[in-house]
């Protein structure tokens, strides 16, 4: 008996070979202490990214107090002025 082979897929063309570079993630143990330095690092990081913000907020906030004082001070010659008139 005669056997006759039939593929019903076409074949594909082969490629190149190419290099891939995969990232190994390793796991690694901190202690306790490590962990809490990298926090204190992290906020320090962050408070000095938002140093320009706090400066400006500060330096809006003292022209305001300035201005209330100023507010303040009339206030009280006008009750002083009442008081001993």
């Amino acid at each position: 008996m005669d056997v006759q082979r039939v593929v019903d897929v076409l074949g594909v063309q082969a490629q190149e070979e190419w290099v891939e570079k995969v990232p190994i993630q390793r796991y690694i143990r901190y202690t306790a202490e490590e962990l809490a330095a990298q926090e204190e690092a992290r906020k320090k990081a962050e408070a000095w990214e938002k140093l320009p913000d706090t400066v400006a907020a500060l330096q809006e906030d003292s022209k305001t107090l300035k201005e209330e004082n100023k507010m303040l001070k009339q206030c009280l010659m006008e009750m002083s002025e009442i008081v001993y008139a």
